[in-house]
């Protein structure tokens, strides 16, 4: 069981091997839930014959514990997260949340796809002029998330919503980076950047933001596996996805280096900034010549600085090219991925687990999160226009 009100698990069947698809939802107010049958399946009474197949909404697990009954594999990986919470300073103890707090950000279950199916929709009718439906969206999930604290608009939701995403780790990436940003801002050097990103940018990464994160969410059944994982910086290892639905999530890693590539090049232009340069002019080539390189070519342009390489530390671009262009090949049986490097995909094979992809994806939608929350401080800092 997951965190969130509906959670659908696709695998195969045991005796056909073709994929069937269950829904649990749960009912988190009478602490009841039921199942549904999505696709290719049917209730049946057990019999002692039956094969079980575990699955978890929020884990991935030792490939040889899929069908043993009775296992919890994933309790050692609870462990885990507590750990490193409790390392970080964030562990909180619940009998020190008051009542009514439980049940809002940030101490609620992280039912984080429920939240962004109402932001989705508040925030494409804000973007659509519809303000009024938009603003009656964003109270109620101001009752419904925040009580403790009510919304103050559609930006403060979102950096709200961008802020609860990401985890332990990321954010400590996120604090590092600010420590080089804000002496650039408070002394009035970004001016001229945000103003070029006002006049220039903004409308642009409006969509983008919006469209990247609209297609995470859409493979949520699958990136929920890791996603909390990835965000406390652990890693799958030899674990496997028990959940898998390959052709949702196909394109997202192609799809993600590519805004995300689009999106450095904010951190591009501090950087020039913070070198003694015009925020326009790399070290050998305008900002307008480093624009027409293609993606896996600007992360160079701050590569000494560690602080901002550490916000993109994930961009392989042989994955990308795989991704982006169709090649990834599945193989259902064993629950791998392979993939040809090389221009052309001539080159070497290259084989990772399913587990493995959508940790890497969900590290590359991390860090476009740790873009947004950059962008969003500026932004409200400068006073521009920020990308909603």
């Amino acid at each position: 069981m997951g965190h969130e009100d509906f959670h659908v698990y696709r695998f195969d069947c045991q005796a056909c091997g073709e994929e069937m698809e269950v829904g649990l939802r749960a009912d988190y107010q009478t602490s009841t839930h039921s199942i549904e049958e999505v696709g290719n399946c049917e209730n049946v009474q057990e019999e002692s014959n039956f094969i079980i197949v575990n699955t978890h909404a929020n884990f991935v697990i030792p490939d040889d514990m899929r069908n043993v009954d009775g296992a919890f594999p994933h309790l050692s990986q609870m462990y885990e997260r507590a750990r490193i919470a409790e390392a970080s300073g964030s562990l909180v103890r619940v009998a020190d949340i008051s009542g009514k707090n439980l049940s809002a950000r940030p101490y609620r279950r992280p039912d984080i796809e429920n939240e962004w199916q109402k932001l989705k929709k508040s925030w494409s009718l804000f973007r659509r002029n519809r303000i009024k439906l938009s603003e009656n969206i964003l109270r109620e999930a101001s009752d419904e998330f925040y009580s403790n604290e009510p919304l103050d608009g559609i930006q403060d939701w979102l950096w709200r919503f961008a802020l609860y995403f990401t985890g332990t780790s990321y954010e400590v990436r996120f604090r590092d980076a600010l420590d080089i940003i804000r002496p650039e801002a408070e002394s009035g050097k970004l001016s001229d950047v945000m103003i070029h990103y006002s006049a220039n940018l903004v409308a642009m990464r409006s969509q983008k933001y919006f469209d990247i994160l609209r297609e995470y969410f859409s493979g949520w059944s699958e990136f929920s596996q890791v996603h909390f994982s990835v965000g406390q910086g652990m890693t799958v290892g030899s674990l496997a996805a028990t959940s898998v639905n390959f052709n949702s999530v196909k394109m997202y890693y192609g799809n993600a280096f590519e805004a995300l590539g689009s999106f450095i090049d904010i951190l591009t232009m501090i950087n020039n900034v913070k070198l003694g340069r015009s925020f326009d002019q790399l070290s050998t080539i305008s900002l307008e010549k480093y624009l027409t390189l293609d993606k896996a070519n600007r992360f160079s342009a701050f590569s000494e600085n560690l602080q901002f390489s550490a916000l993109c530390e994930e961009h392989d671009n042989q994955l990308r090219n795989a991704s982006h262009h169709g090649d990834l090949v599945f193989n259902r049986e064993v629950g791998d991925i392979s993939y040809r490097t090389g221009k052309g995909a001539d080159g070497k094979e290259v084989i990772i687990t399913y587990a493995d992809y959508l940790q890497r994806c969900s590290r590359v939608h991390h860090q476009i999160i740790l873009l947004l929350r950059i962008e969003l401080l500026l932004c409200r800092y400068m006073k521009v226009s920020c990308p909603i």
